[in-house]
């Protein structure tokens, strides 16, 4: 959660301030930031290795290896996967 000042000027536009309540800024209820994530494979996660490993039927040492050379989109990490 965000807490912000109680000072509204802070805050620009109508949109913004509409989303103002009680001193705490609420976050927004698109899906950009969940579909931009579900693009990417976390090597730092454990449960990110363990669902593509578990899908692929590798271990998780082979696809952290493999994010680590193909980065972290998942379409690439898949394709060096399937070699």
């Amino acid at each position: 959660m965000l807490i912000v000042s109680r000072g509204r000027r802070n805050l620009k536009g109508r949109e913004e301030l509409s989303r103002f309540r009680n001193g705490v800024l609420k976050m927004a209820t698109g899906t950009r930031g969940r579909n931009q994530d579900r693009a990417r494979v976390a090597a730092g996660q454990h449960h990110e290795l363990s669902y593509e490993a578990k899908k692929e039927v590798l271990s998780k040492a082979q696809v952290k290896e493999a994010v680590n050379v193909a980065g972290d989109n998942r379409s690439m990490v898949e394709e060096k996967l399937e070699k």
